[in-house]
């Protein structure tokens, strides 16, 4: 039985191990990754997410998230353990994709309604996402 799931990260280096046992396992899909303000900016990890899936060769939809939690402020990123670009010492990877236009909150909404019953919700990063995406839509 494969399980189909939904990753929403801010890939530093504990997330993207992560991501690679998830793409690399026989018995999961993964139907899309949303980035979130975390371990690094949002930009950096949407740029993140892209260049672990393309390392994966899947052609995983990624989209932007949230850049700030919802009622506090950000307490900054964590450059201190993961690194300026996420990634320990390696040095921004070029990348080859683009993220969705959609938004984080967006997408996750409209992939579970369109899989009823069939999307795993794997949330390994800041949970502002999933808020986002539960005011927008509280059915899911």
């Amino acid at each position: 039985m494969t399980h189909r799931i939904l990753i929403d990260t801010d890939p530093g280096i504990d997330d993207a191990m992560a991501i690679f046992y998830a793409a690399l396992h026989p018995d999961i899909e993964i139907v899309g990754m949303t980035s979130v303000f975390g371990n690094v900016t949002t930009d950096i990890a949407v740029r993140n997410a892209i260049v672990l899936a393309e390392k994966v060769g899947q052609p995983i939809p990624i989209a932007k998230g949230a850049d700030k939690p919802i009622v506090m402020e950000p307490n900054g990123v964590s450059d201190y353990v993961h690194g300026v670009e996420g990634f320990g010492t390696m040095d921004a990877q070029p990348i080859k994709s683009k993220p969705l236009k959609e938004p984080a909150h967006e997408f996750i909404c409209r992939i579970i309604n369109e899989n009823p019953g069939e999307i795993i919700l794997c949330p390994i990063g800041p949970l502002t996402n999933i808020a986002l995406a539960l005011e927008h839509d509280p059915t899911i």
